[in-house]
């Protein structure tokens, strides 16, 4: 094996596929083989056995479903005869009758409750459970419906819904799967930012709720960023065609085309006359909707968007107190300013696998500040 495999292709090949369902020991060794000459390509290796060990679930999930319904099927017809013919039989007859139906009324529930607790111990909403991948990162197998997925600080997931679609959560983030998903709609909640690469379903599009706005498609991959507390919430479009609702004004519908970005900025009553006034928790604020071009970054290949998925920081003439966030979110830090004229330093830089304290070294180089760190706590003074 000398050239690399992207995911795609390794989610077509058998081998593979017997490597990660352990079945065959000389595939093992070949793909172990693989990783040993291809030491760049775990991240690669780890998503597409996420996906087949996820796929194999489902099919394990949906197996015991057909078991559970032919089960109790099979308890009904058995209840039937046992009603018709329990007025024909001695009392002994109707008792051993009655301790077969408990037994069987056992059985499917132990069947049931296994289920139950394979799929995370509860019929109400869930959090899926996560393994380590070898980038450091989290992964979760496959989403069910009513369940949630959540990230910490300087942690991020990548996880398949059980359509099939691909969703990969960046920092701070919770994604929600409504109880219904996949059945009468395909309907996700977001607060945070994640990028999803939607497999297409023109009887069920695929629609997520943020704040401020939906984002409706069939099939496609976008990014979309909604942190509470920010200043602004966007949807970014990479490949395909989307859909903007607005919450305050759902008669008007946007479109995005590849490349382009909606933007809904927040600002206080007052700041713009001619933006729309909303009402969240009582307080009054206005919001303002901007179709923009997404940014290129200085690779001259991926956008700015989306860099946080190869944990890049692209930073382009922004001041300290807008990085203030992204900073701590990237490196689980509290950032705390004791000057008001250091929040308005501007920057412009790109930083991939560098510490929170060569970060700040580098932007030193730009505007003369000091700082001091404390366990996870960051002071910046003049």
């Amino acid at each position: 094996m000398q050239r690399t495999f992207t995911a795609d292709e390794l989610l077509l090949d058998d081998s593979f596929i017997n490597y990660c369902n352990k079945a065959n020991a000389k595939d093992a060794l070949l793909w172990e083989n693989y990783l040993l000459q291809h030491p760049g390509e775990k991240a690669t290796i780890e998503e597409a056995k996420a996906f087949v060990c996820g796929l194999k679930a489902m099919l394990r999930e949906e197996e015991k479903q057909q078991s559970i319904q032919n089960l109790l099927g099979l308890m009904q017809a058995q209840q039937t005869t046992h009603d018709r013919l329990s007025e024909m039989e001695p009392p002994s007859r109707k008792i051993s009758r009655i301790h077969w139906w408990l037994a069987a009324a056992s059985l499917a529930f132990i069947v049931i409750l296994g289920t139950w607790i394979l799929k995370g111990g509860s019929t109400a909403s869930t959090v899926a459970t996560t393994s380590n991948n070898t980038s450091g990162d989290r992964v979760v197998s496959v989403l069910y419906h009513d369940q949630v997925a959540k990230t910490g600080a300087a942690q991020k997931k990548i996880f398949f819904l059980t359509d099939g679609t691909k969703v990969t959560m960046n920092a701070n983030s919770i994604v929600s799967i409504s109880s219904t998903f996949g059945r009468t709609e395909r309907l996700v909640s977001l607060e945070g930012e994640a990028f999803f690469e939607v497999k297409h379903n023109a009887g069920l599009p695929f629609i997520v709720r943020l704040e401020d706005f939906d984002v409706k498609v069939l099939g496609t991959m976008f990014n979309v960023k909604s942190y509470s507390g920010e200043k602004t919430s966007e949807a970014t479009l990479v490949k395909g065609k989307v859909e903007i609702v607005l919450k305050n004004d759902p008669g008007k519908k946007l479109f995005l085309n590849p490349n382009q970005k909606v933007v809904v900025n927040n600002t206080q009553p007052g700041e713009l006359s001619t933006a729309e006034n909303t009402s969240i928790d009582g307080k009054e604020r206005i919001a303002t909707v901007d179709v923009q071009s997404s940014s290129l970054s200085s690779d001259g290949v991926s956008i700015i968007e989306t860099d946080w998925m190869q944990n890049r920081l692209e930073i382009n003439d922004e001041t300290f107190i807008d990085l203030k966030s992204k900073l701590e979110r990237k490196y689980d830090v509290r950032i705390n300013f004791s000057d008001e004229y250091v929040k308005m330093y501007k920057f412009t830089a790109l930083f991939e696998n560098e510490s929170i304290d060569q970060v700040l070294k580098a932007m030193q180089l730009s505007y003369s500040f000091k700082y001091t760190i404390q366990n996870n706590e960051i002071t910046i003074s003049k």
